[in-house]
């Protein structure tokens, strides 16, 4: 029987309880996700999930911690899909953050995700991690560091790229997606610049990026659509 490691999304988006609200919304409407879970920022432990719906009037001067729900209702990464969803039955919640078992946060499981391993138990293959090299007709380049050297393996003109966190032993993770008329010129900016989302894990070498070569907006935009549908699906 598949277990919710088998089923769950491993590209796992998470906030800190110290990013604005405002950026919140931001990253949930750019990714095109309705949910995200909020890690403590030094042992990445879930402790609380935060909602597009938790994130409505005046976000002004507000904190994730001020609007996100807790605590974070979670579970393990070997428990079966029906303990899984007996617990998303129980609570009448959408989502449940995956940890393993050190309780650190390693995905997030929807009642989507649940509801067709049920179905079709037989389709209930691990999701992979995020290939932007399928995402339309693009070439795009290898993973490169986001630092002054790997800069010059970005396109110097209109194109499309993502940032992906990187962890030792964990699959990349899924951060960032833009369109830009010159890709170097932005990467540079948030190189030199970085939002607070980013800064923490640009210093300590954990961003990569890959980049393609795009001339048109529209099919720049085509990519962009395509490469978020393919890391949130599920």
């Amino acid at each position: 029987m598949a277990s919710v490691h088998d089923i769950m999304t491993r590209q796992l988006f998470s906030l800190w309880p110290g990013d604005t609200a405002s950026e919140a919304l931001d990253y949930l409407r750019m990714l095109n996700i309705h949910a995200a879970p909020v890690l403590d920022e030094q042992t990445h432990e879930p402790i609380g999930v935060i909602s597009i719906g938790d994130l409505t009037g005046d976000l002004d001067r507000e904190k994730v911690s001020d609007r996100m729900s807790t605590p974070a209702r979670v579970t393990i990464e070997t428990a079966a899909v029906h303990e899984a969803a007996h617990t998303i039955a129980e609570t009448g919640l959408h989502h449940l953050v995956v940890v393993d078992n050190d309780r650190r946060a390693v995905g997030f499981l929807s009642v989507v995700d649940v509801v067709k391993a049920l179905l079709h138990p037989s389709e209930g293959a691990e999701k992979s991690p995020v290939s932007v090299k399928v995402a339309g007709s693009l070439e795009w380049s290898d993973h490169q560091r986001l630092s002054a050297s790997g800069l010059l393996a970005a396109p110097d003109g209109p194109g499309v790229f993502v940032l992906l966190k990187v962890d030792p032993g964990r699959p990349e993770v899924f951060t960032w997606v833009e369109e830009s008329d010159n890709v170097r010129e932005r990467l540079a900016a948030l190189l030199t610049d970085p939002p607070p989302r980013l800064a923490r894990f640009i210093e300590a070498d954990r961003i990569r990026f890959r980049a393609a070569n795009a001339e048109s907006q529209g099919q720049r935009e085509q990519v962009l659509r395509e490469v978020v549908r393919r890391s949130t699906a599920g």
